[in-house]
């Protein structure tokens, strides 16, 4: 049935709008990811070295210029999703024999479909936004699940990005306390990530309090209230039911807040960005979503499906039986510049 193929379902399914991915979106160009029909990829890692070109003496010829700071690494890409029962097949069988199957009618039962297989989707879109959330915070990607008989597994990639950029702020330096500048502290934190990085961070995300400690900040305050220059302007806006656009400051760049939260594998909700957590970044760094391929059975025979969804039917073999889907993903987020980032908890 052409309407319950894995390419029509994939897609159905890939389309959908997902909530909760801002720091994916933002930071690692979550909605134009690269596809790949492979279960690894190949990535330059560029680590600093913003070297002048040399002089050449033309009766010498070119030197060689090496490709110091860049280190190609080889990531496998960890696989993820879980399955549900879903009445698609049921659906779909039940307008056989109609004299005509309309568009609205499709439509109805893929929107049910989606309904069907969201808890499953919701839970693969989350996965992703931790994985951007622990690259943000510690230039590694982390991923945990659950594996035979119960066992706890774990895939981890570390992009080596510099240990400077993580800064934990102890008492006496922490932000809203006295002669603490939250101001000098990102311009500090920018200025690392031009010199190891190369770019300058535009993006700046912060918690809750983190974000009213900064523009309780007299040096931010007297920039927006000096009439004859634009040092900013402040112009709340509320993105998302957990994202707020709070305004730009030059020198510091755009700024946001995210309050987004997550239940973790024991069962406590945690934040993606702590309430005192702080991220900067480049939204021009190449840094990257990337989707593998998803083995599958077709026709029985194994394949290889590419998209940000793979979905598989199949029949359940426990009783009573049940049609159900496997839902599943391949997504890897990459810090190709991982020395663009830096993250502080202020």
């Amino acid at each position: 049935m052409e309407y319950m193929s894995i390419r029509a379902l994939s897609e159905v399914i890939s389309a959908r709008t997902r909530k909760s991915t801002f720091l994916a979106r933002k930071y690692f160009g979550y909605a134009t990811p690269r596809i790949k029909r492979v279960t690894a990829i190949r990535i330059d890692v560029k680590k600093g070295s913003e070297r002048l070109a040399p002089l050449v003496n033309p009766l010498s010829g070119n030197p060689v210029f090496q490709r110091d700071g860049y280190k190609s690494i080889n990531i496998d890409i960890p696989l993820i999703g879980g399955a549900v029962e879903t009445s698609i097949e049921e659906m779909f069988r039940s307008m056989e024999g109609q004299p005509e199957v309309v568009k609205d009618d499709i439509r109805d039962i893929y929107n049910t479909f989606l309904d069907e297989t969201s808890l499953i989707d919701d839970a693969i879109t989350r996965t992703e936004e931790y994985m951007a959330a622990q690259l943000l915070k510690t230039g590694k990607c982390v991923v945990e699940g659950v594996g035979p008989e119960g066992t706890r597994i774990q895939f981890e990639f570390d992009f080596q990005r510099d240990v400077n950029h993580r800064l934990i702020l102890t008492s006496g330096s922490q932000w809203g306390e006295s002669d603490v500048s939250p101001f000098d502290d990102i311009k500090t934190a920018r200025i690392a990530c031009s010199e190891t990085g190369g770019l300058l961070p535009n993006v700046v995300t912060m918690g809750d309090t983190a974000v009213e400690h900064f523009l309780a900040d007299p040096k931010v305050a007297n920039r927006l209230d000096n009439r004859g220059m634009d040092y900013g302007k402040l112009a709340p806006q509320e993105l998302d039911n957990d994202v707020t656009y709070i305004g730009y400051v030059r020198e510091i760049g755009h700024i946001y807040t995210y309050v987004a939260s997550y239940t973790d594998t024991d069962g406590s909700t945690q934040r993606y960005i702590p309430s005192n957590g702080v991220v900067l970044g480049n939204d021009k760094a190449e840094n990257r979503t990337y989707y593998g391929g998803v083995a599958v059975n077709q026709n029985d025979k194994p394949v290889i499906k590419s998209g940000r969804r793979i979905v598989t039917p199949y029949i359940s073999k426990r009783q009573p039986v049940t049609q159900s889907v496997d839902v599943n993903s391949r997504p890897m987020l990459t810090l190709s510049e991982p020395d663009t980032t830096f993250y502080m908890e202020v």
